[in-house]
């Protein structure tokens, strides 16, 4: 919970000042936040926290029932606390070692403790200083020690030691759900497969027990499943498909087209001979990107009147990406009329990834020392892991249905910070992060997506550009596995490529700022810093 945290006991006997833990939220105006918290019995003893989103000092009181878990009963009123000037924040977001490094581990930690208890918790601003005036260091153990001073002078020394953050036992490692064989095996053809996603989706088919055939030009990793896949057929989208004659299967699954002469041309010898045909296509379709919340009904592009719709032209598949995708969906609909599906995912993360739109944070929070950050640390993020793509196309193979599906990632709103910070806690290098302005980093010709990559401006024609709509595939079984495990594995299997093509991602050569840029830009934004003071 970015700005706040609090201990609560496992049971209180009474009510009153119960923790007083000082902590940065980010600078900008006062405005009221809530926040809430569930504790483990069903929602019951629910933690209800209201503050203002500025650096205070607080004073939680807190109510709690003296009932059986999962019991509520009537709390008593905490005595008034008066409140005073206000006073210097202890930490600036942002500095390095803040507490906002620990508040998500706190919280998780410290919600247990609830039990279940109908609880009421009151925060104001402290009438005494807690801690001195001075500033305080902000390593992770005075952090600790101060915390825990605190709470055993204001009658807390009997809480567990977990809720004042000693020696925190490992969090649970997130297990993969068993993959078990699907009900009926199928036979697949997967168009592409040895690229970014489609590796994914041969090894979940594998493990569920499908069939799997191949259709590439051998050219990117090639026979990376040779062996493992029933087979493996050459051939080019852009013309010689004839590999794929007289063959039938269950299920397409079409990962590379962005022409729509693709489609057609696969479709000369797959159109009559499959039951099932699922599209990748993209939320770059949507064509008015300020909408806050995208869905599946939203306006798309229209192919340009003077564009060739079955064009080849390289240059094209940048130029009109969005566009050509729309058209391709079409043109899937027409050949293979009632059997279709489209998923359009957002940005595709995880291991594989060349194109560091991702890499870039892990590679680069890995290496330490402060980062460049796009904007405000609230700033909304989205993306899904290439495995939970993979996953979900297969099972929509295995559960036939059909239409079109936005496949986004995470299930609940992430903001970039949670991001940033969710990264950095799979890395041990101690970067903390600078958020520059996104007016500034315009100035310092710093590019969303290619520079600043994954964040797009919360603003004006990109407002909702990471506030689409998926609920319409999770209730059809969308999954995601934990942001620590994609950063984790990302970072992993980042380490294991060549040192010249490490070296490229942080020099940003592809996507990504790079060390360089990065270290200029945040100098221009110290000293006019320096100046306006």
């Amino acid at each position: 919970v970015p700005g706040l945290a609090t201990v609560l006991p496992a049971r209180a006997t009474r009510c009153g000042q119960i923790a007083l833990m000082p902590i940065a939220c980010t600078s900008g105006p006062k405005t009221a936040t809530e926040v809430r918290a569930f504790a483990p019995h069903g929602g019951e003893g629910d933690l209800s926290l209201k503050t203002e989103a500025r650096p205070w000092r607080f004073v939680a009181e807190l109510s709690v029932s003296l009932g059986e878990p999962g019991e509520p009963g009537e709390p008593e009123e905490p005595e008034e606390t008066e409140e005073t000037e206000e006073t210097e924040e202890l930490w600036e977001s942002g500095e390095p070692g803040s507490p906002l490094d620990y508040i998500s581990w706190l919280f998780k930690n410290t919600t247990p403790l609830l039990n279940g208890k109908a609880s009421t918790v009151r925060l104001t601003r402290a009438r005494v200083p807690i801690f001195g005036s001075r500033r305080m260091t902000t390593d992770r153990r005075t952090f600790i020690r101060s915390v825990s001073a605190v709470g055993g002078a204001i009658g807390l020394a009997s809480l567990p030691k977990i809720a004042l953050g000693e020696a925190p036992p490992p969090a649970p490692e997130w297990t993969r759900p068993p993959v078990t064989k699907a009900p009926t095996p199928l036979n697949i053809l997967i168009l592409g497969g040895t690229g970014f996603t489609g590796p994914e989706q041969v090894e979940y088919a594998l493990a569920r027990g499908h069939r799997v055939t191949l259709f590439n030009r051998n050219k990117t990793r090639p026979d990376f499943f040779k062996g493992k896949v029933h087979e493996e057929l050459v051939g080019d989208l852009n013309g010689d498909c004839s590999a794929l004659e007289g063959k039938k299967f269950d299920v397409v699954l079409d990962n590379p087209t962005t022409f729509p002469a693709w489609v057609r041309n696969a479709a000369k010898y797959l159109a009559g001979n499959v039951k099932h045909y699922i599209f990748i296509s993209t939320t770059s379709t949507y064509s008015d990107q300020s909408i806050i919340g995208l869905d599946e009904n939203s306006p798309v592009h229209q192919m340009p009147a003077d564009l060739d719709a079955y064009t080849l032209n390289p240059q094209h598949a940048s130029q009109y990406y969005g566009p050509l995708k729309v058209r391709a969906e079409q043109e899937a609909a027409k050949l293979y009329p009632g059997i279709t599906t489209v998923i359009r995912p957002c940005l595709i993360v995880g291991p594989l990834d060349r194109t560091d739109r991702f890499t870039w944070w892990p590679a680069r929070i890995e290496q330490g020392g402060e980062v460049l950050a796009p904007d405000k640390p609230e700033n909304p993020c989205q993306f899904i892991d290439s495995r939970d793509l993979a996953e979900f196309m297969v099972r929509m193979a295995e559960a036939r249905e059909f239409g079109l599906f936005n496949a986004i990632g995470p299930d609940k709103p992430m903001t970039f910070a949670d991001m940033l910070y969710g990264v950095k806690a799979v890395t041990t290098a101690g970067a903390h992060f600078t958020w520059v302005p996104w007016e500034f980093l315009q100035a310092q010709q710093v590019r969303p997506w290619r520079h600043m990559t994954v964040w797009q401006p919360p603003y004006g024609a990109t407002a909702g550009y990471q506030r689409r709509n998926a609920a319409k595939a999770i209730a059809k079984g969308l999954t995601f596995r934990p942001l620590a495990v994609t950063a984790k594995d990302t970072l992993d299997w980042h380490k294991t490529r060549p040192a010249k093509e490490q070296e490229a991602t942080l020099a940003g050569e592809i996507n990504g700022i790079g060390l360089k840029r990065e270290a200029e830009v945040l100098a221009a934004w110290h000293a006019s810093q320096k100046g306006a003071k």
